[in-house]
């Protein structure tokens, strides 16, 4: 019998169980699930056949005389899938999966329509209609939720008899044939996906794949839950594939936590007890007048990534070394991508307007951003033209130097880029701009910060720490919780704008005038990355996938 035809696959709910019992019950088990790898269940069956959309037909096979497993089947390509969901007690199912089937998989203590008792089965022998468990690859029905499974072979047994504490067993995510498709396709990648779809360990895979391995690799999420989920995703495939052979370990940060390395290693003094968050916010915002007529989160959302995160950080001192360098050719690639940084964090402001007249009137092209673009290091029929729009720039931004250091988008600015963002902005934008005047006052009044100043300090002293935080391969999960200025800092991470791998969840988006996943494939494209028409493809039907292709 072909030892492929069979794959087990365990419910990650039902593995935390499995890894606690002792060596006799994990060997005992073992022994049982050895008759499932060959199409065989030889200790009796009951067939439950559900009511409903679904017809599901859940298999309740006898483990012992009181322990019984909860399997369906399924078809996965040319293998039969056995999806193990649950260990249960036969005359007490209820009390018991309450312990060991995953809370989000309700149809598996549904009433059945009939059942049928089978004192032994042969799988291939069963009717069509007993393989009722839509693949992985399908949308799955209404009856449950997203779940992870891991790959039951041999290997996995093994870590299972050795393992004592679910906590240090990472599992083995099972990949399905559309995310194996996806981690074909090299940097940048831009993953949208819903909760539960798999793209956050499609994303810690990219940290193994052969090309960066044995080089610089930063995993970046906004949430220090999903830093530790990651850390342990990879840990478990490290010791699941034996691939991670270098001594050049990834980096996983939460970004409040790389933005303190930076201020420290770059000598900034900051107090974390002046920090303001959202619960800091709250407080301010109360002795506003406007505090009852406006809910404080959006609020706080509409000036962390607009007012405030919108702003980028330019310093005139930079951009005069950079245009300085690029003149006498000296620039470098990486310094290159930062002088672009800077040209096309110009588009907010009021002045912006000058500088396209100037380009479409003392110039061959009819767009700043060709221009931006057509920038290189090396010499090009076009570089006189570069280096008069620069000069041009310097002068401009010369005479406005003040408004770099101020905080906050002017009104106009706000108001412009606002429009652009949610046309249908249910809030007025002229009492949420008082607000944030309000704030940022109140902010230096009690010498205060949010992580969108110190995000701007951190850019500003990126150039002193160029060689520590610049990594080869960039991977940030929950794109979605980050603003503008805070993406700028991570493309400034990656030593290329083809080592970037973004993650995340539109549908998480509080902020209606916040995240777009068009702004971010825009930021490629004014880098050089172009989109090109390339197919989507799904992740466990809530994800797809955008490649970036140069």
């Amino acid at each position: 019998m072909d030892e492929h035809k069979y794959i087990l696959l365990l419910n990650e709910t039902l593995k935390r169980h499995v890894v606690t019992l002792d060596k006799r019950g994990k060997k005992r088990l073992r022994e049982k699930f050895e008759f499932l790898e060959n199409g065989i269940w030889d200790s009796g069956v009951r067939v439950r056949k559900l009511k409903g959309v679904s017809r599901k037909v859940i298999f309740e096979a006898r483990l012992s005389r009181g322990d019984r497993i909860l399997f369906t089947l399924g078809k996965h390509g040319s293998q039969t899938a056995v999806y193990i969901w649950a260990i249960s007690k036969h005359d007490d199912i209820g009390a018991t999966a309450q312990r060991v089937l995953p809370n989000n998989a309700p149809f598996l203590s549904f009433e059945p329509e009939t059942t049928e008792d089978y004192p032994d089965v042969l799988i291939d022998e069963l009717p069509r209609e007993y393989f009722s468990q839509e693949a992985i690859e399908e949308k799955s029905s209404d009856d449950y939720g997203p779940q992870k499974w891991l790959v039951l072979n041999d290997e996995e047994w093994k870590r299972i008899l050795l393992c004592a504490d679910s906590d240090d067993f990472d599992i083995f995510l099972f990949l399905t044939s559309e995310q194996s498709k996806v981690l074909e396709t090299d940097p940048p990648l831009l993953l949208s996906g819903t909760a539960g779809s798999g793209k956050t360990t499609v994303s810690v895979y990219y940290l193994l794949k052969k090309d960066f391995v044995s080089k610089k690799r930063l995993f970046l999420t906004y949430s220090p839950y999903l830093k530790e989920f990651s850390q342990r995703i990879y840990s478990g495939l490290v010791s699941y594939t034996g691939l991670d052979k270098s001594d050049m370990k990834p980096d996983f940060y939460v970004f409040s936590d790389l933005l303190q390395d930076i201020a420290q290693a770059s000598g900034l003094n900051y107090n974390k007890k002046k920090h303001v968050g959202l619960r800091e916010f709250e407080n301010i915002f109360r002795n506003h007048r406007l505090h009852k007529k406006y809910d404080p989160e959006l609020v706080w959302e509409e000036i962390r990534s607009i007012v405030k995160g919108a702003k980028p950080s330019i310093s005139l001192r930079r951009y005069r070394k950079l245009h300085q360098d690029y003149i006498r050719k000296e620039l470098r690639e990486k310094d290159l991508n930062e002088l672009k940084d800077y040209l096309l964090g110009l588009k907010c402001f009021e002045f912006m307007g000058k500088i396209e007249r100037i380009v479409d009137r003392k110039t061959g092209y009819s767009r700043f951003d060709d221009l931006v673009q057509a920038m290189t290091i090396s010499n090009n029929p076009a570089r006189d033209e570069h280096v008069f729009v620069l000069d041009e720039v310097l002068k401009i931004i010369e005479k406005r130097a003040r408004s770099f250091s101020v905080p906050l988008l002017t009104y106009q600015e706000y108001l412009n880029l606002g429009r652009k963002r949610a046309p249908n902005f249910l809030y007025e934008r002229k009492d949420i701009y008082a607000i944030a005047e309000y704030y940022q006052s109140k902010l230096e009044e009690l010498g205060q910060w949010d992580e969108i100043d110190l995000c701007r300090q951190a850019i500003q002293r990126m150039d002193k720490q160029a060689n520590r935080f610049s990594y080869d391969l960039v991977v940030c999960d929950e794109v979605q919780d980050f603003a503008d200025i805070q993406l700028s800092l991570i493309f400034r991470l990656a030593k290329s704008y083809k080592g970037i791998v973004f993650s995340g969840d539109p549908k998480q988006i509080i902020n209606p005038s916040g995240f777009r996943w068009e702004e971010v494939k825009d930021r490629f494209y004014e880098r050089g990355i172009q989109n090109y028409p390339t197919p989507s493809w799904i992740l466990n039907n809530s994800s797809l996938i955008f490649p970036v292709r140069s």
